[in-house]
């Protein structure tokens, strides 16, 4: 049997204290995973109820994410999977979560097309007008969201739920490391529109500082916390990469490496 909460917290906590946190493939590659898993038909629709404004039964919700991270803990031991998370079944994508724990932003009306991953959306825009916004075809909410004043985070409620969900899954498994997924700054900007920072390297930047709350909490209330990040131009929908280096593509990869 593995550890419990308290047991698993001093694990972690020891850990940390021998400044030995990322396991290392010594004996045998560990395996994990990294990405959203599938949500429950279930769960999938009291998500999409939530992101789309609907009603919705907010305990049912809760109790739900609770048992599908339970199950999603489980499965992925079945399968001979060491370093587990949450399979953000949680969240409505494994990005723009964060619409809902950042302040700072609002909805707009006119599509983003990112300059990061883009490119291809500008030179065949026919198709992905008929795809939907930033050609994605229902499921969870098409809203664009802008940046109009400095970005705050506000997500303390929602990371504490999915710290909670995940120690409890956690309990009575023997793991060889757990961690909580969050994205990366560089990612956010992907579809996050800056309408108020001066520069690129600022906008980047100020995320980057409202994120910080979010794996920090991941980090010292949690077990451990990955981001993830699209840096390099043949992320999303991209093409030409030599155009993108040549147009300051290096720059933007050193500056999110």
């Amino acid at each position: 049997m593995g550890p419990g909460i308290a047991e698993y917290d001093a694990h972690a906590h020891s850990i940390r204290g021998r400044g030995d946190v990322m396991k290392r493939s010594t004996d045998r590659l560990l395996v994990t995973h990294q990405g959203t898993l599938p949500r429950p038909d279930d769960l999938r629709g009291l998500l999409e109820a939530k992101s789309g404004g609907q009603r919705y039964d907010r305990q049912a919700l809760n109790d739900r994410v609770r048992s599908a991270v339970a199950e999603g803990v489980r499965r992925q031991l079945d399968v001979g999977i060491d370093c587990v998370n949450d399979g953000e079944l949680s969240k409505t994508s494994f990005s723009d979560y964060v619409s809902d724990r950042l302040g700072g932003i609002e909805p707009t009306e006119k599509p983003y097309v990112s300059p990061i991953s883009g490119r291809d959306i500008q030179e065949f825009p026919e198709y992905f007008e008929a795809a939907g916004v930033l050609g994605r075809r229902g499921g969870f909410r098409p809203v664009v969201f802008q940046c109009t004043e400095s970005l705050s985070y506000t997500g303390q409620a929602a990371v504490q739920a999915d710290i909670d969900a995940f120690k409890a899954a956690l309990v009575g498994q023997q793991v060889t490391e757990a961690y909580l997924p969050a994205v990366a700054p560089g990612s956010i900007e992907h579809w996050l529109h800056n309408a108020f920072y001066p520069t690129e390297e600022a906008f980047l930047y100020g995320i980057a500082d409202a994120m910080h709350e979010e794996y920090q909490a991941s980090w010292t209330r949690g077990s451990c916390c990955r981001s993830t990040i699209r840096t390099w131009p043949m992320a999303g929908r991209c093409t030409r990469t030599s155009t993108y280096l040549a147009t300051g593509g290096w720059r933007r990869c050193e500056l999110r490496r």
